[in-house]
């Protein structure tokens, strides 16, 4: 899931104490200017669980952390087994295009 609005100056532990009340946390992403070193403004954060992220986007969303209002959304979710891969040993469906001299 994303969080965005941070304060520049927050730090990965901030956002930990923030969002672990809501669920076990499995990863947290700051994402950093490369010149500045502050945060962009967007953080990734991976819960162990979609219930988890479920309820900190439902509780968290509009919530205030260090003086900043959160706007909290899904980022992406990870492929749960639900869709079949594509296969990439299938023919093709296709001609092959006509060599060229």
């Amino acid at each position: 899931m994303s969080e965005v609005g941070e304060s520049m100056d927050i730090d990965q532990e901030d956002i930990a104490d923030f969002f672990q009340e809501f669920g076990d946390v499995k990863n947290i992403h700051l994402n950093l200017d490369r010149q500045s070193g502050y945060v962009k403004g967007y953080t990734l954060i991976e819960y162990k669980t979609l219930e988890d992220a479920k309820k900190a986007i439902e509780q968290g969303q509009g919530e205030e952390l260090l003086g900043r209002e959160l706007d909290i959304d899904f980022a992406f979710v990870q492929d749960q087994g639900l869709v079949d891969p594509i296969r990439k040993t299938e023919e093709r469906k296709r001609d092959k295009s006509p060599e060229r001299s």
